[in-house]
């Protein structure tokens, strides 16, 4: 058992116990912050300077929509944190992130050689109580992978994303509780087989 199946098999035991700390670990570039199409009018306005990102507001908004329903608190992962966690969450809150959200933290950012991954994973393995945890990142996870999203730079937390990212919490969250359609379809059927049998004293 490596140190990732050692950190797994924490998690899911607090899960188990009930413990709703459950994170967030949230990547700017490539998940909010999306670069518009040459031409349009918000790409314009970059190149003019009269704005210093590309925050998508309803990605933010999606981003918003799934702490909200899953209790989820923000961990900020991405490059902007060298420029300080004041700086992140005014970028945030600009682009219309809920400031009813926890934003918990960053990950270490004291030594740059680490990888991502490795950021997460130290992160997770100090904070003890963690019951889920979802990763959104245009960077893939080599050992994290099961539990992350990973967009697309030029596109960015879309729809597809927002949808994976529940599959993902609502497995992590509800462990074997997931009926597939089919599967419930044949137990109604089978069900009501039984009550028809009983009705006509068959059974």
């Amino acid at each position: 058992m490596n140190k990732y199946d050692c950190l797994f098999a924490r998690i899911r035991n607090n899960c188990r116990r009930g413990s709703r700390h459950r994170l967030l670990f949230l990547d700017f570039d490539g998940v909010i912050n999306v670069p518009y199409a040459p031409g349009t009018p918000e790409f314009e306005k970059a190149m003019q300077g009269l704005t210093d990102d590309f925050f998508r507001p309803e990605m933010v908004k999606r981003i918003n929509c799934l702490c909200q329903e899953y209790g989820l608190s923000v961990v900020i992962t991405s490059s902007w944190r060298y420029s300080g966690m004041h700086y992140c969450i005014d970028h945030l809150f600009r682009a219309g992130f809920d400031q009813r959200i926890a934003i918990e933290g960053m990950t270490d950012i004291n030594d740059p050689l680490f990888r991502r991954e490795e950021e997460i994973y130290r992160y997770l393995r100090g904070a003890k109580d963690v019951g889920a945890f979802l990763i959104l990142d245009d960077i893939p996870m080599e050992f994290l992978g099961d539990y992350a999203v990973c967009t697309d730079f030029e596109i960015g937390y879309d729809e597809t994303c927002d949808k994976r990212a529940r599959d993902l919490l609502e497995a992590m969250i509800h462990p074997g509780s997931a009926v597939t359609m089919q599967a419930w379809d044949t137990m109604l059927e089978w069900t009501g087989t039984i009550l028809s049998e009983l009705k006509e004293g068959h059974l």
